[in-house]
């Protein structure tokens, strides 16, 4: 679990590949229950997983796909189903999320029959994306400086969502696959490169990032790496 998750006591993050139902309980101890797609079947088992306490928010925390990043002086709220159609193939009905990020809007999106499911739940829910927490966390961390540069990293299996910030704005906000670690260097380096920041002015801060060989590499590249 991802230090910067701990601040939301009961929630369920939704991946590409399952989703985790996590909780801390009356003796401050961590509850995990990891659970493995088909997401509608499973999670109509599992709702009981908060049912000790219906009167508690639950933080649905998703990160199923890439969020879309529009301007706010450009967004259009009647067609944000086009922003969404423009980067995924729907095949189904969608519900879909905005979240205010700066002079951005965060649009995130889930199924109607998976959204359906999740509010059986009987908790009140709130409906966050993990790249937007991404973003809070380092806006909020003790070391941030608004002259510097940051790529923060979340990794999920053999993927990778990233933020990327230059001199206190916002840059890009994505997700790239990855089947090696050489594919992680490069395409930090190549971002790095593209918005002509040196290697020795960034600041590099990684989360659920346990392959020791990408670690290492990624020290010897870029000096100031904080891993968590």
């Amino acid at each position: 679990m991802s230090d910067f998750l701990q601040r939301y006591d009961r929630y369920i993050l939704l991946k590409q590949n399952g989703f985790s139902f996590i909780k801390k309980d009356e003796k401050g101890k961590w509850q995990h229950e990891n659970i493995t797609f088909p997401l509608s079947i499973e999670l109509l088992e599992n709702v009981s997983f908060f049912k000790d306490d219906c009167l508690k928010p639950v933080t649905v925390i998703s990160n199923i796909h890439a969020p879309i990043l529009i301007p706010k002086v450009l967004f259009d709220e009647t067609a944000k189903e086009d922003y969404i159609n423009l980067n995924y193939e729907i095949e189904e009905p969608i519900f879909i999320f905005n979240e205010k990020l700066e002079e951005y809007l965060l649009l995130h999106f889930i199924k109607e029959s998976q959204k359906a499911i999740l509010e059986q739940s009987c908790c009140p829910l709130q409906w966050l994306h993990l790249s937007g927490l991404l973003h809070k966390e380092l806006r909020q961390s003790e070391f941030y400086d608004s002259n510097k540069s940051y790529f923060s990293l979340y990794a999920d299996e053999n993927s990778i969502d990233f933020i990327f910030e230059k001199e206190g704005k916002l840059q890009i906000m994505n997700r790239f696959e990855y089947t090696s670690s050489y594919d992680i260097l490069y395409y930090i380096l190549n971002i790095i490169k593209q918005f002509d920041v040196s290697t020795s002015d960034i600041s590099l801060i990684s989360y659920n990032l346990q392959d020791q060989e990408i670690i290492l590499l990624l020290e010897q590249y870029i000096e100031q790496v904080f891993f968590y």
